[in-house]
């Protein structure tokens, strides 16, 4: 509207106007195959997430220290077995952890515990790829799997100018992200805005 006032014409149609997340949801869906996905994924909603972390444990051993009793307990300090999993799942998400020493080291756990978590996360993503399903972190995960193994695809996202909003809630897989728009030849600027005052999103792993 203002730029149209100011006689500037402008094509909004060659604008990208969206998270981070809706941003890679579009460029899933536009490239959903070349992910493994036989059709479109949809989010997953966690009764679905909380099945699935269920059907995982049934066929599975036992994971010493973990509440196999009560699977939902869900309270502060005491957490049932997929109530924990589950979180355990997120958190290796979010903070795009492969190693099982990493995971390990990160979230202060034996070895042994963290190879098992692992396996189990492994065989939970292939269960949700199967059924065309991701969650909210794929989003962005998902996409900097495409970045790292097929850059090609992101001939068509080749931005002149990048404005990122709220910036002092970006966390290191969205920097990365950032990062690798930028490098493009049609690149021109880079334009950031943030207040650190209102940084309230550490515990998504913001810094």
């Amino acid at each position: 509207y203002w730029l149209n006032e100011l006689g500037q014409k402008v094509n909004i149609n060659k604008m990208h106007i969206m998270t981070f997340n809706s941003w890679g949801d579009m460029v899933i869906k536009e490239n959903y195959q070349r992910l493994g996905f036989t059709d479109e994924p949809i989010l997953v909603d966690k009764i679905r997430r909380y099945d699935i972390v269920f059907d995982i444990l049934s066929k599975c051993e036992e994971i010493k220290g973990f509440n196999y009793i009560h699977p939902l307990l869900n309270f502060p300090n005491a957490k049932g077995v997929v109530v924990e999993i589950d979180q355990l799942f997120s958190f290796i998400k979010s903070n795009y952890i492969i190693s099982a020493e990493e995971f390990a080291q990160k979230k202060n756990l034996d070895i042994t515990v963290a190879k098992a978590v692992l396996k189990l996360y492994k065989e939970y993503n292939k269960i949700l790829k199967n059924n065309n399903l991701i969650e909210y972190q794929d989003q962005l995960n998902l996409v900097l799997n495409l970045m790292e193994t097929e850059p090609d695809v992101f001939a068509k996202y080749q931005y002149a100018h990048v404005m990122i909003d709220e910036y002092q809630d970006t966390d290191t897989i969205q920097l990365d992200v950032i990062s690798f728009l930028i490098e493009n030849n049609n690149f021109k600027s880079l334009m950031v805005v943030g207040d650190d005052s209102q940084s309230i999103f550490s515990f998504r792993n913001t810094s």
